[in-house]
């Protein structure tokens, strides 16, 4: 007996038709796209993609910032640093990743793929005070860091004022 033959599903027969779709499943989808644009509006520098790319997927990532620097972390597990693209583009950060399957071997049957293979994108729109000039970027163990400093400019000119009391 072969290891396909015991699978709740058999792989040479046709599929099954769909299942109607939810309509409050539809409905909090729409819920999370509005929120998720108004968030836009809200905090630009969290960037985001447009919902129509296709088989390109979104990388999630950390943003932090200090009084001299943003830093964005990504975790891309699986993926080299040949395959990392990072522009700057018209005042905004892109980071392109791509995850390259392993070729199909003719003596391997293959009886699940489930890991995720394809393109990586992020954009995201850069804050005003952001050196582009001195834009850093490293990548170790599946993690991309990049770092974006502020000008001098900007942090010279920010100044603590103390509170009497």
């Amino acid at each position: 007996m072969k290891f396909k033959d015991i699978l709740p599903w058999r792989h040479d027969e046709p599929s099954v038709a769909k299942a109607p779709e939810d309509p409050f499943l539809q409905m909090r989808q729409r819920m999370n796209d509005m929120l998720a644009e108004m968030e836009k509006g809200f905090f630009p520098f969290s960037g985001g993609m447009p919902k129509s790319m296709g088989d390109v997927k979104k990388m999630d990532m950390d943003i932090s910032e200090t009084d001299r620097e943003f830093t964005l972390e990504a975790e891309l597990p699986g993926i080299e640093a040949k395959d990392l693209d990072i522009k700057l583009e018209g005042g905004a950060l892109r980071i392109k990743a791509e995850k390259r399957r392993e070729e199909k071997s003719e003596d391997k049957s293959w009886h699940r793929v489930e890991r995720q293979y394809g393109s990586y994108q992020r954009v995201l729109q850069l804050p005003p005070e952001a050196d582009v000039q001195r834009v850093s970027a490293d990548f170790k163990n599946g993690v991309l860091k990049v770092v974006i400093p502020k000008s001098i400019e900007h942090y010279e000119q920010t100044k603590r004022i103390p509170v009497n009391s």
